[in-house]
């Protein structure tokens, strides 16, 4: 190799080793950003999870609550159905089951003057009543 390609080459090596420390420093400070960067971004992603857990946790006994609240309702609307229910069927019952007592009682009383007919007849015909 000639001296003057040597000097060249050892000018140019100077040169890139130069040119490469002044590429570390702002290399570094973007391997730093980026680092900083990466742990902020990981920190709001756990406080954003944490956020949403304790809103889903919120909204689910909030739910929780209402569809209580709901049941609630519910029985009280139906205790109150049955019992008006239970009310006008005794209302209903309570005549027809007077009437029927009534009707068992006249048919009762027919069949009783029924048979003393049959028996006056027996009689009057000749027969022995039974």
């Amino acid at each position: 190799m000639d001296a003057e390609l040597k000097q060249y080459l050892i000018e140019m090596e100077g040169r890139l080793a130069s040119d490469l420390d002044s590429i570390k420093t702002p290399l570094n400070l973007v391997r730093t950003l980026v680092s900083n960067l990466a742990e902020s971004v990981h920190r709001e992603i756990g406080e954003l999870a944490e956020s949403v857990t304790r809103e889903i946790g919120e909204l689910s006994d909030s739910m929780t609550r209402e569809i209580g609240e709901v049941k609630t309702y519910v029985d009280e609307r139906c205790e109150k159905v049955e019992t008006n229910l239970l009310t006008e069927f005794h209302k209903w019952a309570s005549p027809a089951e007077a009437r029927n007592r009534t009707i068992s009682a006249a048919l009762r009383a027919i069949d009783l003057e029924m048979e003393a007919l049959d028996d006056r007849l027996k009689k009057i015909e000749g027969r022995p009543p039974q």
